[in-house]
């Protein structure tokens, strides 16, 4: 019993920290988007600048969650 207690503590600090970070991590990003918004000025020079910008990380994420979503349950039935 303690042992499943210590273990859901761990966890619920684990997910503290993470969405601690989160949340961090959105902070310097609307810092970010003043601040080149601030350079090119509202205009098509920063949708280009953005999408350019986005790009790369929303294919990473795509494969990401493609590769997650087939062996997680391959590890599952396995463990």
């Amino acid at each position: 019993m303690s042992e499943s207690k210590s273990l859901a503590s761990q966890i619920g600090r684990a997910s503290a920290i993470v969405m601690i970070w989160t949340l961090v991590d959105k902070a310097l990003a609307i810092g970010k988007e003043m601040l080149t918004a601030h350079r090119f000025g509202v205009s098509a020079s920063l949708d280009v600048f953005n999408v350019a910008y986005s790009f790369p990380g929303t294919v990473v994420s795509l494969f990401s969650a493609a590769l997650v979503s087939a062996f997680v349950p391959l590890y599952c039935e396995l463990a």
